[in-house]
């Protein structure tokens, strides 16, 4: 018996199945025949949706990695009142399957971005603008926690922002080139290392 779904929430089973299968296998090597076999949908449901494997891999980098971001990353964050525990809670309590996937096929945004950026102009802008953003996101982290007297009021919050995203991402590509799960945690514990750099000593 077919399973009865509106447009929406076909357009959403359609993005996730191809967020995963372009994680995994790049967007070059992505298969739309896999994905419709994941989904149990026909092509007549995906062309309806997107008129080519390009237009889904740009609406895969438009909606998917936004929000797999926040949901991974940030809400962690907005969870916390203090700006450390939400960095901890982010960082150390990610569920064991990302963790898994994160070493064996690295970030999804930078992996796509290497392989990508350099061929199409779609990609390559998609892709600067969720790294942008991502990067604005830990600035505002790092803003509201000078505002609560967390962290040092010198620190300049979008410099800063940009120290940190570069260490999670050489942290995951090395993880990743290594296979090992234990470079991952090495990493994430020399970040949380450097955060504690960041802190405020009585206010100041």
């Amino acid at each position: 018996m077919k399973i009865k779904r509106t447009p929406d929430e076909t357009r959403e089973l359609l993005l996730d199945a191809a967020f995963h299968e372009i994680y995994f296998n790049g967007f070059q090597g992505a298969s739309l025949t896999t994905i419709l076999a994941k989904t149990n949908l026909t092509k007549g449901a995906l062309y309806h949706h997107f008129k080519n494997k390009k237009a889904l891999g740009y609406a895969v980098i438009d909606e998917c990695f936004p929000k797999k971001l926040d949901q991974i990353f940030f809400r962690p964050l907005r969870d916390e009142d203090d700006f450390f525990a939400g960095y901890e809670r982010a960082l150390l309590e990610c569920d064991p399957e990302w963790k898994r996937m994160l070493v064996r096929y690295g970030s999804p945004g930078f992996k796509l971005a290497q392989e990508m950026s350099h061929l199409d102009e779609g990609f390559q802008n998609r892709l600067d603008r969720i790294f942008k953003w991502w990067r604005d996101g830990i600035a505002e982290t790092i803003r509201s926690a000078q505002k609560k007297g967390q962290i040092k009021a010198d620190i300049i919050p979008q410099e800063q922002a940009f120290v940190l995203q570069s260490f999670l991402l050489g942290g995951l590509s090395l993880a990743k080139v290594a296979q090992d799960q234990t470079m991952l945690t090495h990493t994430t514990q020399l970040f949380l290392n450097y955060l504690e750099t960041l802190r405020a000593t009585d206010g100041v």
